[in-house]
């Protein structure tokens, strides 16, 4: 399979030579989200604000048609290759088989906006590591969330430390922008309208818990849930719904599956943010989400059943995983329904809202809802 892949990648990138034949097109955006396609995600953020404030053209490469075989090597490669400025959320390995041409500018917005685990070249190994290597190579300029993250991201990279900008993420500028907004309810309200037609039901009343695990790499045959849903719903009352918001692989997994009436899959539902908005409390494991999620201030849950195999096993952590965190970890779906309650009807500890505190100040250098700002400014006006 990987053979079949890296013949596809060395026919893609031979298109892209080919393409570059042809000279730069000016202010000529190629915006490639194969994560985070929403209308909040860092490049749609970015993006609409070089709407704003110059004559860019943009075209957008999604998930769905990255899919298109066709389309993916005949198609893309030579749009690709008329790019001024190279946008993108993840890796997109077929650059790793050539370098962009120097009148181009490659910008990384990766997705996470922190890391609890190791990742890229921190985790990979073998031909992988290599390929990833490659692609890296072609990076002018990535961006993370606070100095404190630049090394961090630097050596994940595999790119000199003069290469990455400690901006801010624009995936966070919606988020920080709402939380200022005086219409801030108002808005809350109608995102709640548009999630009850996303799911057919009525949210009225109700308390949100969203749980967002993270994937792990050993369960891609056999993706599952490492909590107990159903326990945990025994232990709210009728009033709490919890939503999932799973892996597309784990999510895939559990479509069609029974589920208690009170615990919803969301996972289809495209904008993460707005379910993080309104979520009343968060549960999680190894998600990068509480790097965003801490922002609102609300209350943190980590539930992590299998952490000392992952300690022993698994990729490692860049911080320290029982002593860092900005939240609870229980011992069990009992123990966690309580706290939850505990928590939401007013009676949360100072110490975990301190905790939350320390990771805002230790992770964010920025609260303004500028990092589009600060990207272009430091990467597309200077060019």
């Amino acid at each position: 399979m990987m053979k079949i892949k890296e013949l596809s990648y060395a026919l893609f990138a031979f298109n892209y030579k080919f393409g570059s034949i042809l000279p730069i097109k000016k202010n000529f955006v190629f915006s490639i989200m194969t994560h985070d396609e929403s209308p909040s995600g860092n490049i749609r953020t970015l993006t609409k604000y070089l709407s704003k404030v110059g004559k860019y053209s943009f075209y957008y490469v999604a998930k769905e048609e990255r899919r298109a075989y066709f389309h993916l090597l005949f198609v893309l490669p030579f749009v690709m290759s008329r790019a001024e400025i190279i946008l993108m959320d993840n890796a997109f390995m077929p650059m790793s088989f050539f370098k962009v041409r120097k009148e181009t500018k490659v910008l990384q917005l990766w997705h996470g906006t922190g890391s609890i685990k190791k990742f890229g070249q921190d985790s990979n190994t073998g031909r992988l590591r290599e390929l990833e290597r490659r692609h890296n190579a072609n990076i002018d300029c990535l961006f993370v969330n606070s100095s404190g993250l630049v090394r961090e991201y630097a050596g994940a990279f595999g790119v000199p430390e003069s290469k990455v900008y400690a901006t801010g993420l624009p995936r966070t500028d919606w988020l920080l922008t709402l939380l200022s907004d005086k219409n801030r309810a108002k808005k809350i309200r109608d995102i709640r309208e548009k999630i009850e037609k996303f799911m057919v039901g009525s949210l009225k009343d109700k308390k949100i818990i969203l749980y967002a695990p993270t994937f792990r790499d050993n369960e891609t045959d056999a993706p599952k849930l490492h909590m107990n849903v159903s326990k945990l719903a025994e232990t709210l009352s009728c009033d709490y719904l919890i939503f999932l918001k799973l892996h597309p692989f784990v999510s895939r997994a559990f479509k069609g599956s029974d589920l208690p009436a009170r615990v919803i899959n969301i996972s289809d539902y495209k904008d993460l943010n707005e379910l993080m908005v309104v979520s009343d409390g968060l549960i999680t494991d190894y998600s990068s989400i509480i790097f965003d999620y801490v922002v609102l201030d609300k209350p943190m849950y980590f539930f992590a059943d299998d952490i000392l195999d992952f300690e022993t096993n698994g990729r490692g952590f860049y911080l320290d995983y029982r002593n860092e965190l900005p939240g609870i970890l229980p011992s069990d779906e009992t123990e966690l329904g309580r706290i939850i309650v505990n928590d939401i009807e007013g009676s949360e500890s100072n110490e975990t809202r301190l905790s939350r505190r320390l990771f805002l100040d230790k992770y964010y250098d920025w609260l303004d809802g500028k990092s589009a700002m600060r990207v272009y400014e430091e990467a597309i006006k200077k060019k």
